[in-house]
């Protein structure tokens, strides 16, 4: 089995829970097509890129996309509610280069669940 290290400093900037005030996300803001994750351009971005990210809580959801352009921001619609059906949620992303080498893992953000 291979085990690898990285230190806080070789970690990708963590990805963000909007609408938050970068701590705590009201429920009634982020269900119905309303929350978003929110992945900030990282360094050493390239077009070709695959995003995999997630978000935990009750359950996880989880998707991909490939950088067609390079942007400051991406942004990806969350489509179940169900995930906010917890005290916390976790956000955090893995980046795969064009020849599916991995690139990065993100720090992961916590965010509190506010009824």
């Amino acid at each position: 089995m291979k085990s690898k290290y990285l230190s806080n400093e070789e970690l990708l900037l963590a990805p963000q829970i909007r609408p938050s005030d970068g701590k705590n996300v009201k429920y009634s803001e982020v269900i119905g097509g309303n929350g978003r994750i929110v992945i900030l351009q990282y360094s050493g971005i390239c077009v070709g890129h695959t995003v995999f990210w997630r978000v935990r809580g009750d359950g996880t959801e989880l998707s991909s996309f490939v950088v067609e352009k390079l942007e400051p921001e991406y942004e990806v619609v969350l489509r179940f509610d169900r995930v906010f059906d917890k005290e916390s949620v976790v956000a955090s992303y893995t980046v795969r280069d064009t020849n599916d080498k991995v690139f990065g893992y993100s720090e992961e953000r916590r965010y509190k669940v506010l009824r």
